[in-house]
């Protein structure tokens, strides 16, 4: 069943080249906490230099799925395992005429959002995952157009095919205070260094492309019962058909500028 479980997310991250339906941004602001670091792009003898930070507008989170928090439908398919999403993309009031979301990661792992934890990059391809932490990486340029059809964004759409994804959590904790709706949700703030090192593929090209650097972001976990809440409502959000959906809920009328995801 987790390799089925694994290939919808993989659907769904391409369908929507998105961390969740909820405007994560407007909860965490990536605008103050961008991240910093240098990826590199390599499409054929093409290379983009991505740096992330405030002066470029890109930008690094993540947010940790426990796997107790997750839809009662699927959790039993994770066995004790975490979730954790990480979005890149470029902040709102740097977007012209690109997509605001360029990378979309999820990581599987038992407990390993705390620790170093090297993550196994690959595609899904219906066999049955044996690897202790797994990892499944979407990507296409900062420089992609909003406007695109259908077809195009699948020929643009990248999978890692093989590669790993180290993250290491860079020292302790923070925490951190937010309001939704009327509340103040506490959660946890990691700082995360991590090492991609990916090659990316697609069914519509054959042409080899690569992803590498090192990038340091924040990724964000729930404490507390109302938090928790709010990420029962993401993860039931995001997996879709897999689960119940969830009454639609405004998230805040706090405005923030920065780009994410748009349902």
């Amino acid at each position: 069943m987790k390799h089925l479980f694994v290939c919808c997310i993989a659907t769904l991250c391409g369908a929507a080249f998105a961390l969740t339906p909820v405007k994560l941004n407007e909860v965490f602001s990536v605008e103050k906490t961008p991240g910093s670091g240098k990826l590199t792009y390599t499409q054929g003898e093409k290379t983009e230099t991505i740096e992330l930070g405030g002066e470029s507008g890109h930008y690094a989170m993540g947010l940790v799925f426990r796997s107790d928090l997750l839809p009662e439908s699927v959790a039993k398919d994770f066995q004790a395992e975490d979730i954790i999403q990480v979005a890149i993309g470029t902040q709102r009031g740097k977007v012209q005429f690109q997509v605001p979301q360029f990378a979309a990661v999820t990581l599987l792992t038992k407990g390993g959002y705390n620790k170093k934890t090297v993550y196994k990059l690959s595609v899904p391809n219906g066999t049955p995952n044996t690897e202790p932490a797994i990892g499944l990486l979407l990507f296409t340029s900062p420089q992609t157009p909003t406007e695109q059809s259908d077809e195009e964004k699948l020929k643009r759409t990248y999978f890692a095919q093989s590669g790993k994804f180290v993250a290491t959590p860079k020292g302790k904790p923070e925490l951190l205070s937010v309001r939704y709706q009327g509340k103040t949700l506490n959660f946890r703030k990691f700082t995360y260094s991590a090492r991609i090192e990916a090659q990316l593929v697609t069914p519509f090209n054959s042409q080899e492309n690569s992803l590498k650097g090192d990038i340091e972001f924040p990724v964000y976990t729930a404490k507390g019962k109302a938090a928790e809440g709010l990420i029962r409502k993401i993860a039931g959000e995001s997996l879709g058909g897999l689960a119940p959906a969830p009454t639609n809920e405004a998230i805040s009328t706090h405005r923030r500028d920065v780009a994410g995801s748009q349902k």
